[in-house]
Order: structure tokens, then sequence, then C-alpha cells
């Protein structure tokens, strides 16, 4: 019970720039290792399934890239209530995407899931701060999890980002959202609703709407045009 209020606590304060929301939520139940991505509570995956990761809409047979994943927790999650899903799995840093932290990842949670082996494809690809190096014109949605703030050069990213998706494929973006002006962080800027909407629409996205937010942490759904 202990674990499970900690961590309830973790996802209320969890949109920190300096530690991403899954790393917090993993932090409470093993090991102080930052690639760990595990979770020890069922009930909590899924209650964290049902209120975010499931507004993403991926559905069976979906080819899906995670941009800047750090590791493999959002991927596994989704895995385990969507089945048959391919995933690339990017970062420009890799020491949390190896195949030996990834195939240690499925074997918990398919015994978490307690339902058979998870049934889906990941991929680990290692990017670059412009480019993330996945195939083009490969993707049914990509999804950007706070880590839009941390590009340097949004632009470039963008129009990669666009040529990777299929026509009329899907951009999430979930961020931290400033109300009246943008604000540098450590670890580079959160812009206001207006600012992010302009830079994303102006590379050949269409925004649609947004799909989940908590306090200052909105997910933005855009469509390739």
């Amino acid at each position: 019970m202990e674990r499970y209020i900690l961590a309830i606590v973790g996802l209320i304060l969890m949109q920190s720039c300096a530690i991403s929301p899954i790393r917090l939520v993993n932090s409470f139940f093993l090991d102080e290792d930052s690639c760990d991505i595990y979770i020890s509570d069922w009930e909590l995956l899924e209650k964290l399934y049902k209120k975010e990761y499931s507004k993403y809409e991926i559905k069976p047979n979906d080819v899906v890239a995670e941009i800047g994943a750090s590791n493999l927790f959002l991927s596994l999650s989704i895995m385990c209530f969507v089945d048959d899903v391919t995933f690339y799995v990017q970062d420009i840093e890799m020491s949390c995407l190896t195949e030996e932290i990834m195939q240690k990842g499925k074997e918990h949670f398919t015994k978490l899931r307690g339902e058979g082996p998870l049934k889906g494809t990941i991929h680990l690809v290692n990017g670059e701060q412009n480019r993330s190096n996945l195939p083009y014109n490969t993707f049914d949605k990509a999804i950007l999890r706070l880590v839009y703030h941390e590009f340097k050069e949004p632009e470039k990213n963008l129009r990669d980002i666009y040529q990777i998706l299929k026509p009329e494929g899907v951009l999430f973006i979930g961020e931290d959202i400033e109300k009246k002006k943008d604000k540098k962080v450590k670890c580079g800027l959160h812009r206001t609703h207006e600012h992010l909407l302009q830079e994303v629409e102006k590379e050949g996205f269409k925004f649609e709407r947004i799909v989940y937010e908590k306090r200052k942490f909105k997910v933005y759904k855009f469509v390739k045009v």
C-alpha cells in the first residue's frame, strides 16, 4: 500500500524536466538503476493506460515510432493492452535501449500481465540530434513524450518526422505547456500553446485536438497533411 501511495504521489509531481514521468513512476518499484523499465502493480499500470496511454490511439497492426524514448516503458506498457503492434523505440542515447534490457522488460511485463507472452515487435534505433534515423513513409503514429522541448532545431526534427510518417500519419506531442510566455528550463524550452501549434503546423501538420491533459502537461494530436 505504501508503494502504491508513493507512486500516486509521483504521478502528481512528475511534471519535471530533469526526470521523465515514466522514470519517476518506475523509481518507486524496483532498483535505483535509471534504466529500470518495470512496474510491479498491475492495477496502477491499468490506470496509466486508461488515463493517458490509450489516448495515443494505438491499434493492432500499427507501426509506431517512439522518439526520444529514454527506455522501453511506454511501448511495453501499451503492448500489455494492444496486440500485434510494431514499435520502433528510438533515442540518441542508447544506454537504456539494449537487447538485454528489452528482453528482461518483455519477460517482466509478460509475468505482470499474466496472459501469456506479449504479442508485438520492438526495434531499437539509435538516432541523432536532428535526425531520427527511422525509415521514411513507414509509421502510422509517432510519439514525442516530454521530448519536444529538448529539440535545439525543432524544424529539422519535425521535417524528419513528417518524412517517416505515412500519408495522413499522426504525430502525438506530450509536453508541459506555459500559459503566457515561453519558459527556458535546464534541458530546453517549454512553449505556450500558440507557439507549439505555430511551429508544428508550419512543417506540414494540422492540429486536431488535445487528447489528454493534467495540469501543465498536455498531449497534442497532429495529422500529416
